[in-house]
């Protein structure tokens, strides 16, 4: 994701060498399993964080459907569908 979107994410192959990287770790699974939208919110306003990428191993691994929160269209908004692969623009 960081080499084709030409940005950082917040768990790429470094994010070890990030300070703190098992809180980084739980913020990611938060954001993927949190009903809340301010929690979600919170957590990618922490990383700057403009894009999700909610992929087909995503949810399988948190055991999810599609972000909980993502109803809002004025926060969130679906910019692409490739499979069952999904982006999200943050907005708010």
């Amino acid at each position: 994701i960081t080499y084709f979107a030409v940005r950082k994410n917040i768990a790429d192959n470094y994010y070890l060498l990030a300070p703190n990287s098992k809180e980084r770790l739980n913020d990611v699974a938060s954001v993927y399993k949190s009903w809340s939208r301010a929690l979600a919110l919170n957590i990618l306003k922490k990383y700057g964080v403009r894009y999700i990428y909610l992929s087909e191993r995503t949810r399988l691994k948190y055991n999810i459907e599609d972000l909980k929160y993502v109803e809002d269209e004025n926060c969130f908004t679906e910019i692409e569908r490739l499979g069952g692969n999904k982006f999200y623009e943050i907005r708010c």
